[in-house]
């Protein structure tokens, strides 16, 4: 059997007469009150909490935006692979698509105007020799502090530069013939396809070349610290996806 723990008034004694190790002790019992936490030293722990929570904030929402844009690049880049491959397995072309709509839950913009939208979301259509075009799987969004760059500067494939040689991608804008689940037809598509041979229908000049940058939502252009739907430079952290018209291979940059 353990002994009992010792009382304040023992451990005294010992501290101050250390040498008379035959000091009587008396072995006391603790009430049964007093075992636990008080209150005080539970909103004490609390408030230690509540301080290592407030530094490490800081540290922890640039992780979650570099996970959400690194998420939403990995899916942008599987769709683009998943549309050549199905492109040359098939035999038929597959049209790529991407859409521009805003969020009625996003700050500055007004739901039905996809002027004030981002792009913001992929699918895929295979292109039958007779038909219309059939959906390869549903429409595919970005994680919601992602969006695609809607200018030329940093998504030549969403709005080519006055520069580039046809044929270009097809943009449709206003209201469409077929509605997008929580969009309706307030959006506007930019569509490309890929041939069976795995090539692009778009202009495969060098001085031509095809890419689209994702970035944070909520970052600002660093060229004039505005918000808007395209920038003049790219943010500290974002994803280029090049694709090569020629081959339709895909490259993946990233600072």
């Amino acid at each position: 059997m353990s002994p009992e723990p010792l009382c304040c008034a023992d451990r005294l004694l010992l501290f101050l007469y250390p040498e008379k190790k035959s000091f009587p002790l008396i072995p006391r019992s603790i009430p049964s009150s007093r075992l636990g936490f008080t209150l005080i030293e539970l909103l004490a722990v609390m408030g230690v909490m509540v301080l290592v929570a407030m530094f490490a904030m800081p540290a922890v929402n640039p992780l979650l935006k570099g996970s959400q844009l690194a998420q939403g690049a990995q899916d942008i880049g599987d769709q683009l692979g998943l549309a050549r491959q199905t492109a040359i397995s098939s035999n038929h072309c597959v049209e790529v698509r991407f859409y521009k709509y805003a969020d009625a839950e996003a700050a500055g913009e007004v739901a039905g105007n996809p002027a004030t939208g981002h792009f913001r979301a992929i699918q895929l259509f295979e292109i039958p020799e007779s038909g219309g075009p059939v959906a390869l799987g549903k429409l595919r969004r970005l994680p919601a502090s992602v969006v695609i760059d809607g200018g030329s500067t940093l998504s030549s494939l969403l709005n080519p530069p006055a520069a580039y040689a046809s044929p270009l991608p097809v943009v449709t804008s206003g209201g469409q013939s077929v509605a997008l689940p929580r969009v309706g037809t307030q959006y506007t598509s930019v569509a490309f396809r890929f041939l069976p041979d795995g090539s692009m229908n778009l202009s495969c000049l060098t001085s031509n070349p095809w890419f689209l940058t994702l970035r944070s939502v909520h970052d600002k252009d660093p060229s004039n610290g505005a918000l808007s739907d395209a920038y003049g430079k790219p943010p500290h952290n974002f994803f280029t996806i090049q694709i090569d018209a020629t081959n339709g291979h895909i490259k993946t940059y990233r600072p």
